[in-house]
């Protein structure tokens, strides 16, 4: 595999090499990989959110399930598809997250018929 000016590698074919070398732990091969997406995805995944402060996370999220998933990826389509559909779905779920009131867990006895309004009243 021959990196452009960049580190990117040079075609898909080298991609999928990569991707091979990852899926046999590589851990250089995990990183020239992540340096190699880190910036498409941060692009892509702030259009995709809306939301600066959740793109991080769902970065690496993604390239977690790359770095476990490694080899299951088929050749069915390029790795580039593969890795931002992985993308794509942990953002819909860290949205889905976002989006949900968080509960506030109260703290009486179970089988009260009490709600936490009366027992701050009393």
């Amino acid at each position: 595999m021959k990196p452009d000016l960049r580190g990117a590698p040079a075609s898909s074919e080298d991609e999928a090499e990569l991707l091979r070398q990852v899926s046999d732990r590589d851990r250089r091969a995990f990183e020239l990989l992540y340096r190699v997406y880190y910036r498409r995805l941060t692009r892509f995944l702030e259009q995709v959110t809306r939301r600066p402060q959740l793109v991080e996370e769902i970065v690496n999220d993604t390239m977690l399930v790359v770095w476990r998933k490694a080899g299951t990826f088929n050749h069915g389509s390029r790795v580039s598809t593969w890795i931002f559909a992985i993308a794509y779905r942990k953002a819909l779920k860290a949205l889905k997250r976002a989006a949900e009131p968080s509960r506030v867990p109260w703290d009486g006895e179970a089988g009260s018929t009490e709600g936490p309004e009366t027992e701050l009243i009393a």
